[in-house]
């Protein structure tokens, strides 16, 4: 870390220039949708942007990057940079740190006037207890300030490692999630299931566990699974895989279906949201992020066990007026 020595104070606070750090990406990530749809909107409002990305992985050249974000994630037209020694000459009013193996680039960037950090999770849960955790954790110590994608985490930066900190609220893109003109009548009750397992914040585990009692109870279902291929074939219900579908191809999914199933264990996600601006009732884990952000009875929280996700699938299945109030 080094301290901040801009070469003058002033600036123009409706053309700030605005660097990002990112980790490298693909298809179909929510938080790199957040971030793009945030520099989206700050690019509209007059802001010059630049996007370095760190340790890149998935792309080989600043071109592919640049032109995965036309195509994947939102319109963007300011500068796409691999993180190298360019870097070291790096300028501008603020420069914004994405996550905690970002953080340490920004802070040892000097010719910028504040540094923030945009904390879209409580990233040291991503890790077993070890170095990785604890390295995570560092990163809310350092002297930056956050800008938090819940109340639940603005407070905890506040609290826990008392970091200047300020909330702001997930929101789906109701030009493209919006209530069905023509609600389906599906005859077999369809659920929604975000299931990229590979995430483990997510718990698909536990849906898929709830799924399977639920269908040993009885209950007639279809199951409509996204967010990534499968590695099965075979289930005890009927089920279609979506694999990584287009918001487009979501927004559709969201529309048929009679109920949505999508869980984080850490902060809440951007999905449920899109689910509800849908007119889809849905199925959430409780805990603390989901208690503080989804007002009472505006969605079905269940315990994090399968017969407690399955009680909820199945009450919420069986009324009628309780999936319409939510």
């Amino acid at each position: 870390p080094k301290p901040l020595a801009p070469t003058t104070k002033n600036y123009n606070s409706k053309q700030l220039d605005i660097h990002w750090i990112i980790p490298d990406f693909a298809a179909g990530g929510g938080g790199h949708m957040t971030i793009f749809r945030m520099a989206h909107f700050l690019e509209y409002y007059g802001h010059k942007q630049t996007i370095w990305l760190n340790n890149p992985t998935a792309h080989k050249s600043e071109e592919q990057a640049a032109d995965t974000i036309l195509k994947h994630f939102q319109q963007f037209t300011g500068d796409v940079k691999f993180l190298d020694e360019r870097f070291e000459d790096a300028s501008g009013d603020l420069i914004i740190a994405t996550d905690c193996w970002t953080v340490w680039p920004a802070l040892s960037a000097t010719n910028f006037k504040r540094r923030f950090y945009f904390v879209q999770d409580f990233e040291p849960s991503f890790f077993a207890m070890g170095s990785n955790y604890l390295a995570a954790e560092q990163t809310y110590k350092q002297d930056i300030d956050c800008i938090c994608a819940s109340p639940w985490l603005a407070k905890l930066m506040q609290e826990k490692y008392d970091r200047w900190a300020r909330p702001f609220w997930l929101a789906a893109d109701t030009m493209l999630y919006h209530p069905p003109k023509n609600p389906a009548q599906n005859k077999r009750p369809r659920i929604a299931c975000y299931a990229r397992y590979f995430t483990e914040r997510r718990a698909v585990e536990l849906g898929m566990l709830a799924l399977e009692l639920l269908a040993k109870r009885g209950v007639d279902f279809i199951v409509d699974f996204f967010g990534t291929p499968l590695e099965f074939k075979e289930a005890p219900f009927p089920f279609k895989d979506h694999g990584v579908a287009t918001p487009e191809e979501l927004a559709h999914l969201f529309q048929q279906a009679d109920i949505g199933v999508v869980f984080s264990a850490t902060n809440y996600s951007l999905v449920p949201q899109e689910m509800m601006a849908c007119a889809l009732p849905i199925v959430e884990l409780q805990g603390e992020s989901t208690e503080c952000i989804f007002p009472a009875d505006t969605v079905s929280l269940a315990a994090p066990h399968p017969a407690s996700i399955a009680d909820a699938m199945e009450a919420l299945l069986a009324d009628p007026a309780k999936q319409k109030a939510q």
